[in-house]
Order: C-alpha cells, then structure tokens, then sequence
C-alpha cells in the first residue's frame, strides 16, 4: 500500500520524494531500520468503518546535527546517538496518503505523539524539531503554526520554507505532549521496519 501511494504525483511533490520501485522501497525500509538517527511511524485511522483500522500515511523523524558542531561534523551528520550529551535537532514530517482520514486530525495526533516519544525514548536530549516545507502547501505549514512551529528560514531555490518547535522555550508544551502521549495507546506493528502504529481518536 506504501507503494502504491508513492506514486501519485500528488504525494510525490508535496513530501519533495522521488518515485521508487517496489526493490527500492524494501532498500529504503531496510536502511531506515538500520540507522538510529531515523523513526517512522505507521499512521492508522480509527475512524475508518472497517474492522481492522487502515493505513493512513506515515510520520518521519531523523537527528540533523548536535548543537555546536563543527563544519565538518555537520556536513557528515556522522552523530553517535549513544555517547553524544549534546543536544540534537531532529527534522519531522508526516503525510496523510488516503484521501479519505484527512481533515480528521490525524496528522496532528501523529506529530504530536512522534514528538514526544522521540523526547521521551529517543535517548537524546532535543534542541528543537524543525519541519521543511513546501511555500505552496499552506495546509501543512498551517498544521505545523498549530503545534508551536514557526518560521525562521526560506530556501527559495527550493521553495521552502522551514520552522522550528524549540523545546526550551515551549517547555508547557513540551510537558503537556509527554503528558498526551502517556495517555495514549502506541504499540508496535512491524518490528522489521522499526515501526509503530498510532491510532487517532
């Protein structure tokens, strides 16, 4: 089904992704499950009349830099997670595929709860979450202004625009995601692709 959403054009040009075949797709998973620096989530929509709930989309994360990097450190994104006290940045994005669990906050729910488990599993201190997006895809950079986001840079070569949750000063915040996410049902459903499954009311 992943597959099948990644190639829609549509999708394609809004999470800026390349189409892939099937053998690549198993590639990617494979390296995303092998890099510590990354996390996906699988999105499912309990709001959805079938038995089982369906796939919705995803949510990503991946560590960009430690805080005080040098040059060099940065350009290699060379992070050793386990041995690091620095603080790290870490990029999220999320995608609802299925036309039909959008408009139902799933996508919110899914950044929120990938936030928090990342701040409180992820084995990192976090400076802050930043998300790039697209200057045209006013619905995401609404979605993320909802959350705390905000603007502190345009790449206009690339038609982006990027913001930032810093969690020092959204500590209430901070608090009240780790608090939600406490409240909340998150199992694992495919450890081969270190995923897991988070389900919106």
């Amino acid at each position: 089904q992943y597959h099948q959403w990644m190639q829609d054009p549509e999708l394609l040009e809004l999470t800026c992704s390349e189409r892939l075949s099937l053998e690549d797709e198993y590639e990617n998973q494979a390296a995303w499950q092998a890099d510590p620096r990354k996390c996906t989530f699988i999105v499912l929509d309990r709001t959805s009349s079938s038995p089982a709930p369906p796939m919705a989309g995803d949510v990503n994360l991946f560590v960009l830099a430690a805080d005080e990097e040098s040059a060099d450190e940065r350009a290699d994104n060379d992070i050793d997670l386990k041995h690091t006290a620095r603080a790290v940045e870490v990029e999220i994005e999320v995608m609802i595929a299925e036309r039909g669990s959008r408009r139902k906050g799933l996508a919110q729910e899914a950044l929120s709860l990938m936030m928090a488990f990342f701040l409180e599993r992820g084995g990192v201190r976090v400076s802050a979450f930043v998300a790039k997006i697209l200057q045209s895809n006013k619905a995401s950079i609404k979605l993320f202004s909802s959350l705390g986001f905000t603007e502190f840079r345009r790449i206009e070569a690339f038609e982006e625009v990027h913001m930032q949750f810093d969690v020092k000063s959204h500590a209430d915040q901070t608090e009240k995601l780790r608090r939600h996410f406490e409240s909340c049902q998150v199992c694992s459903v495919d450890q081969y692709y270190r995923s897991l499954a988070i389900s919106a009311e």
